[in-house]
């Protein structure tokens, strides 16, 4: 009987091995037959030539050379195992034992700022790439707001050299263009990523419509309040006629959220009704107020005969 570590028997907890394995029968790659316990424990079944073992866990030499692979089975890679380049042919070794097997020190990360991506009116995904973690894990994100002086922060994701990243920012708005920089932390420090933009996709206006005011018999004057412009001066103006059909557009004004506009129109009929609605266009559209009327004042003539008709039929009565 042969093992990579024992040939029989023992309680076997945190060990590896990698060395040629061979025997007539009962060979295995960490231990030969009946071990009492084996834990956390692991062969190469490369280098071992053995595919099997009566415990343990076989792993290509890869695996073998690769943290991941032992941390991931709780052993303590901060204080007593490391795994140096060059030291013990890759494979983890004690710290502080193995010649030349010392752990290198933690340094600041480098991180680089990537350029935005998904960017909708209201929403933008940042993005980044963690180059050098630095030595450790490191917790990476993004600082942005509308300024290069940024004042917002976003959640952190845990990353190493390599490694992407990008967080989803919301509540944005819209035709807006904001500042943004990567960040990647451990315990030697923090390092940013150079400043980026992107600006948000702009969005349909809404507009009020305002009563009319100086109506005339002839003239009267539409108002309208622009409440949001979606990020872009809009072109603002009324339709209007006799119907909610309309069927007449007035020449339209530059504005911004929360300036009013007006437009005078004439040629109307005394004591009349006119519809009116107020429009305002951007790049993402066009949106209206809702309808509105006025009415034209009648011809004092008019007033006069139908105040006459009035009183003739009074006295009638009388």
């Amino acid at each position: 009987m042969a093992g990579g570590l024992v040939g029989s028997g023992g309680t076997i907890s945190n060990c590896y091995s990698t060395g040629l394995v061979t025997a007539p029968a009962q060979a295995g790659g960490l231990v030969g037959i009946n071990p009492t316990s084996v834990t956390n424990s692991f062969w190469d079944i490369i280098t071992s030539g053995q595919a099997t073992s009566a415990g343990g866990t076989g792993k290509t030499t890869a695996q073998m050379k690769t943290a991941a692979t032992f941390t991931d089975a709780g052993w303590d890679f901060a204080t007593i195992w490391t795994i140096c380049g060059g030291v013990n042919n890759d494979y983890p070794c004690l710290l502080g034992v193995t010649p030349s097997c010392v752990l290198a020190p933690v340094v600041t990360p480098t991180v680089t700022t990537n350029p935005a991506t998904d960017i909708l009116r209201t929403f933008a995904t940042p993005n980044g790439t963690l180059d050098d973690d630095g030595g450790e894990a490191c917790d990476c994100g993004f600082e942005w707001g509308e300024t290069d002086a940024y004042g917002n922060t976003t959640p952190t994701q845990s990353r190493t050299t390599g490694q992407t990243f990008s967080q989803t920012i919301g509540g944005l708005l819209p035709g807006t263009t904001y500042h943004f920089k990567a960040f990647a932390t451990n315990s030697a420090g923090t390092s940013y990523g150079a400043d980026r933009t992107f600006t948000t996709l702009v969005a349909v206006p809404t507009v009020t419509t305002d009563p009319a005011t100086e109506i005339q018999k002839a003239f009267a004057t539409l108002n309208g309040t622009l409440a949001g412009d979606g990020g872009e001066a809009c072109d603002c103006g009324f339709e209007w006629g006799e119907t909610d059909a309309y069927g007449n557009t007035t020449p339209t004004q530059s504005r911004t959220t929360g300036q009013t506009f007006s437009q005078t129109i004439g040629g109307l009929l005394p004591g009349t009704t006119y519809h009116f609605k107020a429009f305002a266009t951007n790049s993402a559209g066009t949106s209206y107020g809702a309808d509105r009327t006025l009415t034209t004042q009648q011809e004092p003539a008019i007033i006069a005969a139908r105040m006459n008709r009035a009183y003739a039929l009074s006295r009638r009565e009388l």
